[in-house]
């Protein structure tokens, strides 16, 4: 009598989990039954892990000469001796052309071309494989596929780094894990399978802790990263960020569930004809975002607050260390750092507060508003502080922020279909990388340009009045924050 054949879940299950059953020697019955939390520490695994690989990687270009001169040298200790240098006496960004005395290209140049060559080809993958994510419900098989990719991203920076290679180097690794789908497709596998095992009623809940756990461990790598590289070199803490991606992996593939799946990765090719080629699958994915849907007007405000106020979040980091190191404050890059992954770590731990103080009162768009708010009186704190106690404080201030986005992402999925989420937080993503790549000379350019503070001296009572400071970054980002208010 011939075998009944297996339903495609449990073909599927075999293949990622190890039988799918509790008799199995691949199984943890009493973890398993929790599977829903285990997503979190997936999220917790690769952001501390890439986080760590990505503050080292992007200061690789920066100190290449000084690591080829003296590679022995301990590691950003430089630092913390440089005396500090008033706003108006910063020189301008090198992005000129190199002399013919120099070598190669200058670190700002390398640093774009080594971004490039992961943001590009992880937009363009990334939403053929939310739509294949959709269409099979294979969430945790592109969950496996980007965080692979980025193990061997990271694999190229220890490579790269411990031979003292050409920063270019690096672009091999971040091309290969952006045709895996680098962080957009990891971002929207991660949602997504949130929500396939989710009502909406505790949808919000479990984006909180998404948001308490990725802001959590990149606070932890801040820190961490540089701290360590500056005393043992880069090679280290690279190796450990490799370890911890590659744990997430074994964890993802030993551990999580593979709910709701529509068919197996071998379907999926046995089935090509079922499948959509490239091109339509780029065409359908933006025809779901912006196809016709009940209350179109709320889902089209919701992402413009999104926008707004991921610009501004984005913009500030992109300032802060800088804006903290020079005259008046001549914080040290230690206590920068401090600071910086205080806050992130404040953040994440204000959006469980906030989702608990206020979730019993008001609506997901009002908590979202009061964290805006919050967040823009942090901004405000910034611009005129005028003591390192002030900008500690402006931290409570500003940690309920952390609330925001995840309120705004659990809106936008409730207007989407359930066959539809895969391709919306891969939407999410990209219009983070694309905000990424605009904030950055956005923010840096009013830095500069308002650099140095422009006086003038009141007569009548003999004192000079400042009018435009390097202070106008937060003065812009809390502008930002204060347009979805308007909406």
């Amino acid at each position: 009598m011939a075998e009944t054949p297996k339903p495609v879940s449990d073909e599927l299950d075999d293949l990622f989990v190890g039988s799918g059953n509790t008799g199995s020697r691949f199984s943890i019955p009493v973890i398993r039954r929790h599977q829903i939390s285990h997503i979190e520490v997936v999220i917790c695994l690769v952001f501390l892990g890439y986080g760590i690989a990505n503050e080292l990687s992007t200061s690789y270009p920066l100190l290449y000469s000084s690591l080829k001169a003296t590679p022995n040298a301990s590691l950003f200790a430089y630092r913390n001796t440089t005396p500090c240098i008033p706003y108006h006496s910063l020189p301008k960004p090198n992005v000129t052309v190199p002399s013919p005395t120099q070598h190669g290209l200058p670190p700002v140049a390398w640093i774009a071309i080594a971004n490039s060559a992961y943001i590009l080809p992880s937009a363009f993958f990334s939403m053929i494989y939310a739509v294949w994510s959709d269409q099979y419900r294979s969430r945790r098989t592109f969950l496996i596929m980007s965080t692979t990719g980025i193990l061997i991203q990271i694999i190229g920076y220890i490579i790269t780094i411990a031979t003292l290679s050409s920063p270019g180097g690096l672009i091999v690794g971040n091309t290969i894990s952006g045709i895996l789908g680098g962080y957009p497709t990891f971002l929207f596998c991660c949602y997504a399978y949130v929500v396939d095992l989710n009502s909406q009623s505790s949808r919000t809940t479990r984006f909180v802790f998404i948001q308490l756990a990725s802001l959590l461990t990149q606070g932890v790598a801040t820190i961490v990263g540089e701290q360590w590289a500056k005393y043992h070199g880069y090679v280290p803490p690279l190796v450990l960020s490799a370890v911890v991606v590659a744990i997430a992996i074994f964890y993802t593939w030993y551990l999580l569930e593979a709910p709701n799946v529509k068919a197996s990765i071998y379907d999926m090719k046995r089935t090509s004809e079922y499948a959509a080629d490239i091109c339509k699958n780029i065409a359908y994915f933006f025809k779901t975002i912006f196809k016709s849907r009940d209350n179109k007007v709320h889902y089209y405000l919701v992402w413009i607050i999104f926008t707004f106020v991921s610009l501004s979040m984005i913009g500030f980091f992109e300032v802060i260390n800088i804006y903290l190191s020079g005259y008046p404050y001549c914080w040290q890059i230690d206590k920068v750092l401090i600071y910086d992954g205080g806050r992130e770590i404040a953040m994440g731990a204000g959006a469980v507060i906030g989702w608990i103080l206020f979730k019993g009162c008001f609506s997901e768009l009002t908590i979202a508003g009061i964290g805006i708010t919050l967040m823009i009186a942090e901004s405000i704190m910034i611009a005129v502080a005028t003591s390192s106690d002030v900008l500690f404080g402006s931290i409570a201030v500003g940690a309920i922020g952390g609330v925001t986005l995840p309120c705004l992402l659990s809106i936008l999925s409730k207007h989407v279909n359930e066959d539809e989420q895969g391709i919306l937080f891969c939407f999410v993503a990209l219009v983070q990388l694309i905000i990424a790549v605009i904030g950055l000379p956005t923010f840096l350019g009013i830095f500069m340009a308002t650099r140095i503070d422009i006086v003038f001296h009141r007569m009548q009572t003999d004192e000079w009045i400042k009018i435009l400071s390097p202070e106008a970054s937060y003065i812009t980002s809390s502008a930002l924050d204060t347009i979805p208010h308007r909406k």
